[in-house]
């Protein structure tokens, strides 16, 4: 103590360290001195302060190192857990660089030493090194609905604090009221034994429920992402401030603003109300189900040129927790480089936990349509990819603007398996009706039929059409205009069947390259006498 007052603390330290390690050698005896355990231990401490130990200072290691396994010795004697604690923390931190595997092994079994768990300040096993908050699968995110009359969005920044922005950043994506979500940690076990972490929980201020009963293992000397698996179970803004666990006997509190070196990354997230979950079981295409490709949501099938097409899905609400008010399908048709798309929105609704339903879908136009730009592209392509976006919600979700999305593709090959070409247009004798002399080039594995004419596989064949004779309610007196309304009345498809599908297929027909000048010429085969003497 006299050395202790005229400054000479190190001097001190030293007289304290050699009076607890005579006590040490007391306690080891048979008959030792425990009596007495207390005093050494409060000389082993004194001795901790004078060599900086207790202020975490690295001066004189190979002192410091002889100074903590006295005082462990003493303080395991005394059932001191804390202070156990204290000296491996203080060792593994500032000594570590000075110890040898065999020396660090060792030190970790004093942290088993007891069998209750004690709460600890010291968060450097393992070091943390990022955390992740990571969003739900495309399937399953939390989409929200822009203002239908606000095309321009502004959003306001608020200046924060330097030291508070990597805190309060949020996400750019939603999670959603008790659905399962995952924060990534990023976790070096930077010491020779295998550790095992357990009770892990994170602090914020809404209820994030975790599953305190998981263990994570993390490999010595290595660095391990680690997946947590959360469910939130309010909505509102949830902020994370840190994270509890238990690790070595010890329970661990980190909270980030201790700790300014880690990698901060996007702690913030918005928590909106429950979504419903919808699945797509299966599509049928004509009635035909297709199989998806290795396990994705795209789909492949085969259709015909000129047959309908109709896309039926077998969608359930896989939903525990709501039910589907709203659905609505976008359908996006690509390519030759054109985007077709129409919504749809009238469905039997709602669609109840867990009841299933099948809307059909007639795509017969759009398909149509991108023939039609087939036909008159020089490309060879022969596919077509349709987009099928299935947005939907329960009412309370609705009402404040978020929904789900399910996004399937679905992939079309179609073959030039009819080639139909007009060559002339005549007159019936009953001046009903008129006939289209055309040629088909049939290149279907079987026969087709055109009312009463048969055009066998792989053949062609000249065939005569008949159709009744266009009528006229008005007929205006501007050649251009006439041509225009008798050209909207022309038929754009025409019927046929094969033997084994027994059904009615279409087959577009193009008038593009029939010209105006044709048409004028076939008034009298194409439009009734009385307005043909009319005009």
């Amino acid at each position: 103590e006299t050395y202790a007052l005229i400054g000479l603390k190190r001097k001190s330290a030293l007289y304290y360290r050699s009076a607890a390690f005579s006590g040490l050698l007391l306690l080891n005896e048979k008959n030792g001195y425990h009596d007495e355990i207390n005093f050494f231990d409060e000389l082993i401490k004194r001795a901790r302060t004078g060599y900086g130990i207790d202020d975490n200072q690295l001066i004189f290691p190979l002192i410091q190192k002889t100074v903590i396994n006295e005082s462990l010795q003493i303080s395991l004697k005394n059932n001191d857990f804390k202070t156990i604690i204290e000296n491996v923390h203080f060792a593994i931190e500032t000594l570590i660089e000075h110890m040898t595997d065999d020396e660090l092994k060792q030190l970790l079994t004093f942290l088993n030493g007891s069998s209750q768990s004690i709460a600890c300040s010291y968060c450097s096993i393992p070091r943390l090194k990022s955390l992740d908050l990571l969003p739900l699968s495309d399937r399953l995110k939390a989409w929200k609905a822009e203002p239908k009359n606000s095309p321009f969005l502004y959003h306001a920044k608020r200046a924060l604090p330097n030291q508070q922005q990597s805190l309060h950043r949020k996400v750019d994506f939603l999670w959603i009221k008790n659905q399962q979500v995952q924060i990534a940690l990023v976790v070096e076990n930077y010491l020779p034994s295998t550790m095992f972490i357990d009770q892990l929980e994170f602090i914020t201020e809404n209820q994030l429920f975790t599953k305190l009963e998981t263990k994570y293992r993390i490999p010595s000397r290595t660095t391990k992402r680690l997946l947590i698996d959360c469910i939130p179970k309010e909505s509102g803004q949830y902020r994370i401030q840190g994270l509890r666990y238990h690790i070595l006997s010890t329970n661990q509190e980190y909270l980030f603003k201790d700790f300014p070196t880690i990698r901060h990354c996007l702690c913030s997230v918005d928590v909106v109300d429950e979504l419903p979950i919808l699945n797509v079981e299966y599509l049928l295409v004509n009635d035909v189900q297709v199989d998806l490709i290795d396990k994705s949501t795209i789909y492949n099938a085969q259709v015909h040129r000129g047959e309908d097409l109709f896309v039926t899905l077998g969608i359930i609400n896989s939903s525990s927790e709501c039910d589907i008010s709203t659905l609505e399908i976008q359908v996006f048709a690509y390519g030759l480089n054109m985007t077709e798309c129409i919504k749809i929105t009238e469905f039997d609704l709602p669609i109840l936990m867990g009841e299933t339903t099948k809307p059909k879908i007639d795509l017969s136009e759009i398909y149509d349509r991108c023939l039609l730009r087939h036909d008159r592209s020089t490309t060879n392509s022969e596919s077509l990819t349709i987009e099928l976006r299935l947005n939907y919600s329960n009412e309370v979700s609705n009402t404040n603007g978020y929904y789900r999305r399910n996004t399937i593709e679905l992939r079309l090959d179609y073959l030039s398996s009819i080639k139909f070409e007009i060559n002339d247009i005549q007159n019936d004798e009953d001046d009903l009706s008129y006939l289209i002399c055309c040629k088909i080039d049939n290149h279907l594995p079987e026969e087709i039929t055109f009312d009463n004419s048969t055009v066998k596989s792989m053949e062609s064949s000249l065939i005569t059409l008949k159709q009744d004779k266009i009528k006229l309610n008005t007929f205006t007196s501007d050649l251009n205009q006439l041509v225009a309304d008798i050209r909207t009345q022309l038929p754009t498809h025409i019927h046929y069947k094969t033997i084994t599908s027994n059904k009615h297929l279409r087959l577009p027909i193009d008038w593009q390259y029939f010209s105006n000048d044709k048409i004028q010429n076939h008034f009298s085969d194409l439009i009734q006498s009385p307005y043909t003497c009319d005009w």
